[in-house]
């Protein structure tokens, strides 16, 4: 993959072309930031246009080429149409893979769903799963992906909306995947001293003794041992006692001979 721009392309909007270096086939697209819409375009594969991914698998090679840069994305867009135009008008349109003529047919920036069509979407999508296919490739595809710190201002926002909710009950399968996923690990000491100074000087509230005590008293106790689990238990460990003996013993004469 080759990828020709100026070195000034972060955060500047912009018309940008991607060519069939076999085909000389193009598609002309307009991004608000130039630099992150090939960073998003690294794999061609992933294109929304499927004309060009066929290409792509069948080992076509592209070159992504910017060919104008704005001073804004609605300049952008205008000049995404203007060359869109320019094809329309010599009759060069099977040159490219564009399947839209009109830029802003199609075009949602800046567009919010209204409270009701979030309620539609939301009912819509209750108790849908995704395919565990489906899983295995947004996981693929976040692999060595970073996150962004959030902002002071993000967390505030999560804290407020998380604020008072209540995670519903696990499930056993749940705590037995949690517990599976722990198994072998071990802290760090510095993520223990991180969280030991985190939880220093904090005092629980009234509230929070009140749930514990009262978690304790509705907690069952384990049912007693009964005598044969007791025998069991107390010829184990005069075995263990013995072998410990026998071990120091053996180790005693070995040091005296």
């Amino acid at each position: 993959m080759i990828f020709l721009h100026n070195e000034r392309t972060k955060m500047i909007s912009g018309v940008y072309q991607i060519v069939n270096l076999y085909t000389k086939k193009l598609y002309i697209g307009s991004a608000k930031d130039l630099e992150t819409r090939y960073g998003k375009q690294q794999d061609w594969t992933r294109h929304h246009n499927s004309d060009l991914v066929i290409d792509a698998l069948n080992g076509d090679r592209f070159l992504f080429m910017i060919i104008q840069e704005c001073e804004s994305y609605d300049e952008a867009l205008c000049m995404e149409q203007w060359w869109l135009n320019h094809y329309i008008m010599n009759n060069m349109w099977d040159r490219l893979y564009n399947k839209n003529k009109c830029v802003w047919k199609f075009n949602v920036t800046g567009m919010t769903h209204t409270q009701e069509a979030k309620q539609k979407i939301s009912i819509a999508r209750t108790g849908k799963k995704c395919s565990q296919e489906t899983r295995d490739k947004i996981s693929a595809a976040q692999i060595g992906k970073k996150r962004k710190p959030s902002s002071q201002e993000a967390k505030e926002k999560i804290g407020k909306a998380n604020k008072g909710k209540k995670k519903p009950p696990r499930t056993k399968e749940h705590c037995a995947a949690i517990s599976a996923s722990k198994a072998g690990k071990k802290q760090t000491p510095e993520l223990i001293a991180k969280r030991v100074a985190s939880n220093t000087g904090k005092k629980r509230s009234e509230e929070a003794l009140t749930n514990m005590r009262n978690a304790a008293k509705n907690r069952k106790r384990p049912a007693p041992l009964s005598i044969e689990h007791r025998n069991n238990i107390s010829v184990g460990m005069k075995a263990y006692q013995s072998t410990k003996k026998a071990n120091i013993s053996q180790v005693v004469e070995d040091k005296n001979s």
